[in-house]
């Protein structure tokens, strides 16, 4: 076809800005879509996380939802993960929080919003029907909805980058919660400690968020019982992990404040009933008011319909069973360099890597 490519991107958030700003830069025709009402992505803090559901399924198997995820594609998106304490430890300034780090973006942004597409899902991505590369039709057919007037587009697209992140559907670990009586949730719902100061917490994962939840709550405790607040009396703080931390000193270690002594170190999960929660080095504890998953999130691509080509030959996860959307632990059929789709390099996704600094990464690959 001639004229200029055609390029969609799915996400404004970090990487979808730097995206779209490359691909105007080296002259194609681009635009971005966002179901948020605003660029970003991740670094927005919702103040209010909204209502944790949980589901269960024949195995006792969680799932947790938002009630807006019910709400089918012209619903408003979930609240973000991000919560008060974040603190990035990239340059200028350095520890930056999450408004100072938005506030770039949307300036960053700023010039590019006559081509972001606010308020639109992208709900199905797939090879445009009859497609060869005489036709006068475009490879990749891309339809969206509005989430405030629930109007639906097609358009169609030489090429498909996807930056929609990977922090939105929480992976919650293959454990039958049937009998836990207390209550359940994921750090996708986590902004500060205040819902958590009267109950026994325990933190499972020890990742970014994982590491941060256990050490703010055990941070606040110490400072309550330092002074002599009664709601702090007999209360605890535990994480259990299957691994040392990544990313930082363990709890267990002499680099912390005293605070960390506070933290009750446990292995792995084994079961849990009413308020009993068992390890798997045999150990117990009891009373535990709120289980936190802090636990990840899996790759999920929800307009990929694997009834649709090239996804029903190729899918891009293998399902899980109890998640959703069909999320799952790893994106298939991409390049060595986690970028490029396989069987159709002109649908790439960009910054789908973790323990690494993302902003110049999504940079250098978009280029």
């Amino acid at each position: 076809m001639a004229g200029r490519k055609r390029v969609c991107v799915i996400g404004a958030g970090s990487s979808g800005i730097i995206a779209l700003q490359e691909l105007v830069d080296a002259g194609l025709d681009a635009v971005a879509y966002e179901s948020r009402p605003h660029v970003g992505g991740q670094w927005h803090l919702d103040g209010d996380p909204g209502e944790c559901l949980v589901t269960l399924d024949e195995q006792g198997r969680a799932t947790l939802l938002h009630p807006d995820e019910n709400g089918g594609n012209a619903a408003p998106s979930p609240p973000t993960a991000m919560y008060r304490g974040l603190r990035t430890n990239v340059p200028t300034p350095l520890f930056s929080d999450s408004e100072a780090v938005e506030d770039y973006l949307k300036v960053a942004a700023k010039p590019l919003l006559p081509l972001s597409h606010l308020n639109t899902r992208v709900t199905s991505v797939r090879w445009t029907a009859g497609w060869t590369a005489d036709s006068n039709a475009r490879k990749w057919t891309v339809e969206t909805t509005s989430t405030t007037t629930g109007t639906t587009t097609s358009e169609q697209y030489d090429s498909v980058v996807v930056a929609n992140g990977h922090f939105s559907q929480p992976l919650i670990p293959d454990l039958d919660v049937r009998r836990y009586t207390g209550t359940l949730s994921h750090a996708r719902w986590y902004r500060d400690v205040e819902p958590y100061r009267t109950q026994n917490v325990l933190v499972i994962g020890n990742g970014s968020s994982g590491y941060d939840i256990t050490r703010e709550i055990a941070m606040s405790l110490y400072d309550r019982l330092a002074a002599k607040d009664p709601t702090a009396e007999g209360l605890f703080i535990a994480q259990s992990t299957r691994s040392p931390s990544p990313i930082a000193f363990p709890f267990t270690g002499s680099e912390l404040g005293d605070y960390s002594n506070l933290v009750i170190n446990k292995p792995t999960v084994e079961r849990v009933e009413s308020k009993t929660v068992w390890f798997s080095d045999g150990t117990s504890l009891e009373n535990v008011d709120t289980i936190i998953f802090a636990t990840g999130y899996y790759f999920s691509f929800p307009f990929a319909n694997p009834s649709h080509e090239p996804f029903a030959s190729n899918p891009l996860t293998i399902p899980v069973p109890f998640a959703r959307d069909n999320g799952g632990h790893r994106i298939h059929h991409l390049d060595e360099r986690q970028l490029f789709y396989l069987p159709d390099p002109t649908l790439s996704f960009l910054a789908t890597q973790i323990l690494v600094v993302p902003f110049p990464l999504a940079q250098v690959q978009a280029r």
